[in-house]
């Protein structure tokens, strides 16, 4: 999860938060996608090759406003669905038959996705990433965080 600012009303093809061992090799990726003004999406893949997105939560008509804070989150439950959010409603979700998408050996990307141009075009504030906790875990929502993230 995230606090965004894009510099742009379409941050298409643009990585927020990813993780890979090198392209093709994508374990997973928040991002904004290429299709509209920039859906918020998370993609994962179970194969190794970020040409089988096996998971997939993706938005649906949102717009983005330049200069704007938005809380952007993913998570995946223990039941394996992953949800995406922005400023805590859930925008997509979807449940794969295998979410398995994590690889110890990726490299953690912050504000590129593995190539120059997916790189984030605006700011990133307070990035967070939790291990072995579906933090919101909701259909319904929650209520974004309004400080910093706590510091151990």
């Amino acid at each position: 999860e995230a606090f965004v600012v894009p510099n742009t009303t379409t941050p298409t093809n643009q990585a927020i938060i990813g993780q890979s061992t090198g392209i093709p090799n994508v374990s997973y990726r928040l991002w904004c996608t290429t299709v509209g003004n920039g859906e918020l999406a998370f993609w994962g893949t179970t194969t190794g090759s970020s040409f089988d997105w096996s998971a997939q939560a993706v938005s649906s008509g949102i717009t983005w406003v330049i200069g704007q804070e938005y809380h952007v989150a993913a998570d995946k439950d223990s039941s394996g669905k992953v949800r995406v959010y922005r400023d805590g409603v859930m925008v997509g979700s979807a449940t794969p038959t295998n979410s398995a998408l994590f690889d110890a050996n990726a490299v953690l990307s912050i504000g590129m996705g593995g190539l120059a141009d997916r790189s984030w075009n605006g700011w990133l504030k307070e990035v967070r990433v939790t291990k072995g906790v579906a933090r919101y875990a909701s259909d319904s929502g929650f209520t974004p965080p309004t400080a910093a993230f706590p510091r151990w």
